[in-house]
């Protein structure tokens, strides 16, 4: 399990798609390699993706300088997250409430998005949202568990 509050990861990506799935590959590699349990990195990932998803396609869109970075690290407990982007400023100022779209009785008319916020919201703990010199900042922690190799196959402890 990692627990080593000196290894910090921080990397600044252009705004694009395929940076966002070379940062989400960078992280996940680092992340497993440093000793996080496979459950853990799977839940960072899908809230990184999440987040950068919504930071290139709204925050970004139209701005072909835009970027984003992705700073992380890990302590006993949490992992711990930062993304910043130049993006445009959320809408109204705060990030969404993360409730999730209605579904309807036919499965035919489902929503295609607006799901992301709410799985954030359920997957990660203490997200914040700032805008600090024309500069968005988003963090947010994933607790860490009981170490595991692989879903289902529990690791023994030393």
């Amino acid at each position: 399990m990692i627990d080593r509050d000196h290894d910090t990861v921080c990397k600044r990506y252009s705004g694009t798609e395929s940076e966002v799935r070379s940062a989400v590959r960078a992280m996940r590699e680092h992340l497993l390699h440093s000793g996080c349990n496979t459950i853990d990195t799977t839940t960072a990932e899908i809230v990184v993706v999440e987040i950068l998803n919504n930071v290139v396609e709204h925050a970004l869109a139209d701005q072909p300088e835009g970027w984003f970075r992705l700073t992380y690290r890990a302590n006993k407990h949490r992992l711990l997250f930062h993304v910043e982007d130049n993006g445009c400023e959320m809408p109204l100022g705060h990030l969404p409430e993360g409730v999730p779209p209605r579904i309807p009785s036919s499965r035919r008319k489902l929503p295609e998005g607006g799901w992301g916020w709410s799985l954030i919201r359920t997957l990660a703990d203490q997200v914040t949202y700032q805008r600090i010199n024309h500069i968005n900042h988003v963090s947010f922690t994933i607790p860490i568990h009981a170490r595991h190799d692989t879903i289902g196959k529990r690791k023994t402890s030393p």
